[in-house]
């Protein structure tokens, strides 16, 4: 059986984890399409948590993936507290 030479392994290796990551940072931080952008307009009315984070999240400009993920959970803190507060 032949024996595999893993010098000759490694740099494709690291090459294409580096790929990897790399992709995956690049699609975590580009911004949202207009669609998403619509959804976090939306998410925005909720509350004023929403809306804190969405003026939080159009700071720089832009609205990321993070700054979507972020915007979610707080509206979606808005939208249990009023549930709350009407059960009571």
């Amino acid at each position: 059986m032949p024996q595999i030479d893993t010098r000759r392994l490694l740099l494709p290796i690291l090459a294409v984890a580096g790929a990897g990551l790399a992709g995956l940072l690049i699609v975590t931080y580009m911004p949202v399409d207009l669609t998403e952008q619509r959804n976090a307009v939306t998410l925005s009315k909720t509350g004023p948590r929403g809306k804190a984070a969405f003026d939080a999240a159009w700071s720089d400009g832009r609205l990321t993936r993070i700054d979507m993920y972020r915007l979610r959970e707080e509206a979606g803190r808005d939208i249990d507290a009023w549930i709350d507060m009407r059960a009571h």
